[in-house]
């Protein structure tokens, strides 16, 4: 009886182990993803990349390809931090 609660013991301590490895292991990526998405070279690359979506937007005949843009812009436009004055008049414009 005693090894069977020691054996009982030692599974929840490591049950609880393993998930408080995964949930520092979260938290951890949580806060690199913040870190890397907040940085200025991040932003500056994505005001980049979403100037051209908007250009690619207005030059497009097709609509579907037009829809594309769009969902693709206005998924992407929360994350712009802050967000320059064109891609929020073009936010205005185009999602809503």
């Amino acid at each position: 009886m005693k090894y069977v609660l020691l054996t009982l013991a030692a599974i929840v301590v490591l049950v609880g182990a393993w998930f408080g490895y995964w949930a520092l292991a979260q938290a951890n990526q949580t806060a690199q993803y913040g870190v890397n998405t907040n940085g200025q070279q991040y932003q500056s690359g994505l005001v980049s990349q979403e100037r051209d979506r908007i250009a690619g937007y207005d030059k497009a005949l097709d609509p579907a390809q037009k829809a594309q843009i769009k969902v693709t812009f206005c998924q992407v436009f929360p994350d712009l931090k802050p967000a320059p004055t064109d891609l929020v008049q073009a936010n205005a414009r185009i999602c809503f």
